[in-house]
């Protein structure tokens, strides 16, 4: 839980410190996966982060150009960031999973965070699936 609460604390931060954080590319970002849909063509529903086997903690390092999972998030996870952009205040970072022995098809996801709150949305979709994830994000520096 004491975890939780510090990858948090930055986006209750006072509004001085959140003018200092900065969601453009610039600084890796720490992102805590909060929420998830799982969806197919049946509906969506519910499902904790761990039983999909993606991992709750990320790390986007954009000069690696690689989202990462952390050692705290129990999955190894590491994905190419195939694009990043800024538009409207969001920083839109977005890939592509290739199929492999272990994920029996591609995949591609989008993550888009918004500033100055670091709020975070996450998609991935695949061929009859989709995961939709709502999350935070906070700069590492």
């Amino acid at each position: 839980m004491l975890r939780k609460i510090l990858l948090l604390l930055p986006l209750v931060a006072s509004p001085a410190l959140a003018e200092d954080l900065h969601y453009d590319g610039s600084d890796p970002l720490l992102c805590t996966l909060m929420t998830l849909q799982q969806c197919d063509f049946a509906g969506c529903e519910h499902v904790d982060v761990e039983r999909v086997g993606i991992p709750k903690y990320v790390i986007a390092d954009f000069k690696k150009k690689q989202i990462s999972s952390t050692e705290y998030s129990g999955v190894n996870l590491v994905t190419p960031i195939g694009g990043v952009k800024q538009v409207d205040n969001r920083l839109v970072l977005q890939g592509v999973d290739e199929a492999s022995e272990d994920a029996e098809d591609a995949k591609a996801w989008t993550m888009v965070v918004a500033e100055p709150t670091g709020m975070m949305t996450f998609t991935v979709a695949a061929e009859e699936s989709a995961l939709v994830a709502f999350g935070a994000c906070a700069p590492i520096e």
